[in-house]
């Protein structure tokens, strides 16, 4: 079952913790385990840390690995040198205001751990304030484009249109760029039109994704024995570790029970429903450039991922069941509000419905 995968991913999370952790300072050990979260944000935690006592021993010429930093130099740290930090991450290493934002978060979890062991008395993060991250724009599909996708999939036509999608690119490109510009569709690329078929597994990837809204990371790790056709549902362990059942519809089983009948059997001793080419359960990788080849380029003027699909499903669901709840349900929130946070244009749409019920100033109305 999806467990199984669940607990070979924590399980690989936990050896690179365990890798990272050995180029730390002992005094840092107990952190990890102080932490009660889950296996991949303490993984993500932990290469949090390692670039910044990396930067720190980069910084101190007294200092040639970062497993030398003691508490004492951490305690003389100032607020400063946390700035000087963040500015590094934004400037030089190109890291955007909500990753800047995250491990700002981060670190001041960590103090507050360094404080309450006594491993230091003061805490250079207090005073900094996180820069306000502005609303993003969701990007999604719309309807017609959606339907444009999936048709050219289904017909065979995605080849071609991608391939008229590289050429138009190209054409607009310099010289020089043209030299460095990659086309998605490549010369030796008759295979790819071979597994682009109506029965290929990628057809049923796509549509698993539009038609439920699940995570990719929950997509890879749905097993055999997760499939239900009896109630059209697959039986998933989402994020945070809570195991449920996600229904899809008749369309989507007909692309599944299509996909299955040439599914590859793995031979890595899973029984996943997604296989590679390799006889593995299918990446997280994979999926998410299976997208950026032959989804991205058939959208004009959007830039379509993974991510891009759950969206569209979140937004095609609330706009014809005009339901939060269930759309927060569906997608596996933590609670409505959060919902309306990741989707904001859901909230503008019904606020925008609310103003149409105010009728003071029709003067047509008795």
């Amino acid at each position: 079952m999806a467990e199984k995968y669940k607990k070979t991913v924590e399980k690989n999370c936990m050896e690179r913790i365990r890798a990272i952790k050995s180029s730390l300072p002992l005094f840092v050990h107990p952190y990890f385990d102080y932490l009660r979260v889950a296996p991949r944000t303490k993984l993500a935690y932990a290469y949090d840390l390692k670039r910044f006592f990396e930067y720190l021993a980069e910084a101190n010429p007294e200092v040639s690995e970062p497993s030398e930093i003691t508490p004492e130099y951490l305690n003389n740290l100032k607020m400063q040198d946390i700035l000087e930090f963040l500015d590094y991450l934004k400037y030089d290493a190109d890291n955007e205001e909500r990753a800047l934002a995250r491990k700002l978060s981060f670190m001041r979890g960590f103090w507050k751990w360094l404080n309450a062991m006594e491993l230091t008395t003061r805490d250079p993060t207090l005073l900094i304030k996180a820069e306000k991250i502005p609303r993003k724009t969701i990007v999604k599909m719309e309807a017609e484009e959606t339907k444009y996708v999936l048709n050219a999939i289904e017909t065979g036509e995605v080849f071609d249109l991608v391939k008229e999608a590289d050429e138009q690119i190209c054409s607009n490109l310099s010289a020089s760029a043209k030299e460095n510009y990659k086309p998605v569709i490549a010369e030796n690329s008759g295979k790819r039109r071979k597994e682009l078929n109506i029965t290929g597994r990628d057809e049923a990837i796509i549509a698993v994704l539009l038609g439920t809204g699940l995570r990719v990371s929950e997509l890879v790790g749905i097993d055999m024995e997760d499939l239900d056709f009896h109630d059209n549902s697959i039986k998933v362990v989402r994020k945070g570790g809570n195991e449920n059942k996600v229904f899809f519809n008749d369309a989507v089983a007909e692309k599944i029970r299509t996909y299955l009948a040439d599914r590859k059997i793995p031979k890595d001793g899973s029984n996943a429903l997604f296989v590679s080419a390799h006889y593995k359960r299918i990446s997280v990788r994979s999926v998410e450039l299976l997208v950026k080849q032959f989804v991205d380029p058939l959208v004009e003027n959007k830039h379509i991922t993974t991510h891009k699909l759950r969206a569209t499903y979140a937004t095609d669901l609330y706009r014809k069941s005009r339901d939060i709840y269930l759309t927060s349900t569906a997608l596996n929130h933590s609670s409505p509000a959060t919902t309306a946070a990741h989707y904001a244009d859901i909230g503008d749409e019904r606020r925008r419905e609310a103003a149409d019920y105010i009728d003071f100033f029709d003067n047509n109305k008795e």
